[in-house]
């Protein structure tokens, strides 16, 4: 019966079988958020921004690059958490395009 099933899905994917993502232990999924803020003009923008989004739930990092005006959010699991995420970063006094 196993043999069957895998001649199935063998021929159901052309012979291609599709490697699975095995996550370590412990090991989060995370979503990347990439955001253009024109109003990012100096360290102190970064600050602002880094402190107002990073101890956010669902925020594992935050990334403010200065010279292209983006800010690059991982978020964990999901995308569930953007909406906050650019209302603080809106509550902090910046514009995203």
């Amino acid at each position: 019966m196993a043999a069957s099933v895998t001649t199935v899905l063998l021929n159901s994917f052309g012979a291609k079988l599709i490697p699975a993502t095995k996550m370590q232990r412990g090991e989060e999924r995370a979503q990347t958020l990439k955001l253009m803020v024109p109003t990012i003009h100096c360290e102190g923008c970064r600050q602002a921004i880094e402190q107002a989004v990073a101890g956010m739930p669902g925020v594992k990092s935050v990334l403010v690059d200065l010279e292209h005006k983006l800010v690059t959010i991982t978020l964990r699991n999901d995308l569930s958490h953007e909406a906050k995420v650019r209302e603080a970063i809106r509550k902090a006094g910046h514009i995203i395009a």
